[in-house]
Protein backbone atom coordinates (compact mmCIF):
# COMPACT_ATOMS: atom_id res chain seq x y z
CA UNK A 1 0.00 0.00 0.00
CA UNK A 2 1.10 3.44 -0.90
CA UNK A 3 1.88 6.63 1.82
CA UNK A 4 -1.13 8.28 0.58
CA UNK A 5 -4.15 6.51 0.77
CA UNK A 6 -7.26 8.72 1.62
CA UNK A 7 -8.96 11.77 -0.05
CA UNK A 8 -7.25 14.34 -2.50
CA UNK A 9 -7.92 17.60 -2.33
CA UNK A 10 -7.73 20.19 -4.75
CA UNK A 11 -7.35 23.77 -3.11
CA UNK A 12 -8.72 27.17 -5.03
CA UNK A 13 -7.82 29.91 -2.99
CA UNK A 14 -9.70 33.03 -3.97
CA UNK A 15 -10.20 36.79 -3.01
CA UNK A 16 -13.15 37.42 -0.79
CA UNK A 17 -15.24 38.97 -3.32
CA UNK A 18 -14.52 35.81 -5.78
CA UNK A 19 -15.88 33.10 -3.10
CA UNK A 20 -19.78 33.29 -3.39
CA UNK A 21 -19.52 33.31 -7.06
CA UNK A 22 -16.76 30.83 -7.50
CA UNK A 23 -19.07 28.82 -5.13
CA UNK A 24 -22.17 29.16 -7.41
CA UNK A 25 -20.31 27.94 -9.89
CA UNK A 26 -18.71 24.87 -8.27
CA UNK A 27 -21.99 23.61 -6.96
CA UNK A 28 -24.33 24.16 -10.60
CA UNK A 29 -21.25 22.31 -12.41
CA UNK A 30 -20.95 19.75 -9.95
CA UNK A 31 -24.85 19.47 -9.41
CA UNK A 32 -24.35 19.03 -5.64
CA UNK A 33 -24.25 21.51 -2.49
CA UNK A 34 -21.13 21.65 -1.07
CA UNK A 35 -21.10 18.36 1.61
CA UNK A 36 -18.88 21.07 4.19
CA UNK A 37 -18.92 24.75 4.64
CA UNK A 38 -17.92 27.43 6.97
CA UNK A 39 -17.70 30.80 7.61
CA UNK A 40 -15.91 32.37 10.50
CA UNK A 41 -15.72 35.78 8.73
CA UNK A 42 -15.44 37.21 5.43
CA UNK A 43 -11.46 36.10 5.35
CA UNK A 44 -11.76 33.09 6.47
CA UNK A 45 -14.54 30.83 4.53
CA UNK A 46 -14.43 27.36 2.47
CA UNK A 47 -16.52 25.02 0.40
CA UNK A 48 -15.98 21.04 -0.10
CA UNK A 49 -17.67 19.85 -3.30
CA UNK A 50 -17.06 16.36 -3.90
CA UNK A 51 -15.66 15.42 -7.39
CA UNK A 52 -15.25 12.03 -8.88
CA UNK A 53 -13.00 10.02 -6.06
CA UNK A 54 -11.48 13.82 -4.64
CA UNK A 55 -12.40 16.99 -3.04
CA UNK A 56 -12.63 20.52 -4.62
CA UNK A 57 -11.87 23.05 -1.64
CA UNK A 58 -12.77 27.17 -2.51
CA UNK A 59 -11.29 28.70 0.49
CA UNK A 60 -10.87 32.65 1.25
CA UNK A 61 -8.11 32.44 4.18
CA UNK A 62 -4.51 33.28 4.16
CA UNK A 63 -2.47 31.07 3.21
CA UNK A 64 1.31 31.22 2.09
CA UNK A 65 1.21 31.16 -2.06
CA UNK A 66 0.49 34.29 -4.49
CA UNK A 67 -3.55 33.46 -5.44
CA UNK A 68 -3.61 32.28 -9.22
CA UNK A 69 -4.71 30.27 -11.70
CA UNK A 70 -4.42 26.06 -11.30
CA UNK A 71 -5.45 23.51 -14.08
CA UNK A 72 -7.86 20.94 -13.26
CA UNK A 73 -8.95 17.70 -14.76
CA UNK A 74 -12.61 16.20 -14.55
CA UNK A 75 -13.39 13.14 -16.11
CA UNK A 76 -16.74 12.30 -17.10
CA UNK A 77 -18.99 10.08 -19.43
CA UNK A 78 -20.38 12.97 -21.43
CA UNK A 79 -18.70 15.41 -22.45
CA UNK A 80 -20.98 16.91 -24.60
CA UNK A 81 -23.60 17.27 -21.87
CA UNK A 82 -21.51 18.85 -19.33
CA UNK A 83 -20.06 21.05 -22.48
CA UNK A 84 -24.02 22.47 -23.37
CA UNK A 85 -24.36 23.23 -19.73
CA UNK A 86 -21.08 24.77 -19.03
CA UNK A 87 -21.90 27.08 -21.59
CA UNK A 88 -24.91 28.48 -19.45
CA UNK A 89 -23.36 28.81 -16.37
CA UNK A 90 -22.24 32.12 -15.14
CA UNK A 91 -18.71 33.38 -14.90
CA UNK A 92 -17.46 30.44 -17.14
CA UNK A 93 -15.25 31.35 -20.33
CA UNK A 94 -15.24 28.07 -22.97
CA UNK A 95 -11.52 28.17 -23.77
CA UNK A 96 -11.92 25.08 -26.86
CA UNK A 97 -14.69 23.64 -28.32
CA UNK A 98 -15.38 19.59 -27.89
CA UNK A 99 -12.72 17.86 -29.33
CA UNK A 100 -11.82 13.87 -30.31
CA UNK A 101 -8.24 13.89 -30.02
CA UNK A 102 -6.27 11.48 -32.26
CA UNK A 103 -5.64 8.78 -29.13
CA UNK A 104 -9.65 8.84 -28.58
CA UNK A 105 -9.94 10.97 -25.80
CA UNK A 106 -13.17 13.46 -25.86
CA UNK A 107 -12.61 16.77 -24.13
CA UNK A 108 -13.20 21.04 -23.91
CA UNK A 109 -11.41 23.38 -21.65
CA UNK A 110 -13.25 26.18 -19.63
CA UNK A 111 -12.04 28.73 -17.09
CA UNK A 112 -14.21 29.47 -13.71
CA UNK A 113 -15.47 32.67 -12.29
CA UNK A 114 -11.32 33.14 -10.91
CA UNK A 115 -9.63 32.38 -14.07
CA UNK A 116 -8.88 28.15 -13.14
CA UNK A 117 -8.70 26.05 -16.17
CA UNK A 118 -10.86 22.82 -16.14
CA UNK A 119 -9.81 20.04 -18.66
CA UNK A 120 -13.30 18.42 -18.83
CA UNK A 121 -12.73 14.49 -20.46
CA UNK A 122 -13.52 11.58 -21.24
CA UNK A 123 -11.06 8.79 -21.89
CA UNK A 124 -11.59 6.61 -25.49
CA UNK A 125 -12.75 2.92 -25.65
CA UNK A 126 -9.73 1.25 -25.84
CA UNK A 127 -8.06 3.38 -22.97
CA UNK A 128 -7.09 3.40 -19.60
CA UNK A 129 -5.33 5.10 -16.72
Amino acid sequence: MGAFTGDIQILLYVEPESFAPCSAFYQALLERPPYYTWEEEDSDRGAKFHAGGGTICVLCQDHLSEIGPSTISLETADVDRVYEKAQRLPGVRILTAPMTRPYGTRCFQMQDPVRNILNVYCLGQDQSI
